[in-house]
């Protein structure tokens, strides 16, 4: 990541960054923009193949997970919340990917 910024000390002066990426704890890199000069991270809850929708893959991913067959087992695939990856959440995504549910 480049980043250029031109001030003094203690001024404000905007910054410049090219080829920016953000990453989260297990390290999956995201794309990020800045909207009304505030950083946003583009996610879709879901999208563990990152292809910005949930799909086939997704459910295949959690149902490995719940398994223990997928080589790491995220967090973010708990939806139902209750702290474990386990036989709802793959249910509940596959239901999400099927129309069935309206959200994550």
């Amino acid at each position: 990541m480049d980043i250029m910024g031109i001030g003094t000390q203690n001024s404000l002066s905007p910054l410049i960054a090219t080829n920016a990426r953000w990453s989260d704890e297990p390290f999956n890199i995201h794309q990020f923009s800045v909207v009304n000069g505030s950083a946003r991270i583009d996610l879709v809850r879901g999208d563990f193949n990152h292809n910005w929708r949930v799909d086939v893959g997704d459910v295949s991913f959690v149902a490995y997970m719940v398994i223990g067959r997928a080589p790491i087992l995220l967090p973010d695939a708990d939806f139902n919340n209750n702290t474990f990856v386990d036989i709802g959440d793959a249910a509940k995504i596959a239901w999400f990917q099927v129309g069935k549910i309206p959200e994550l």
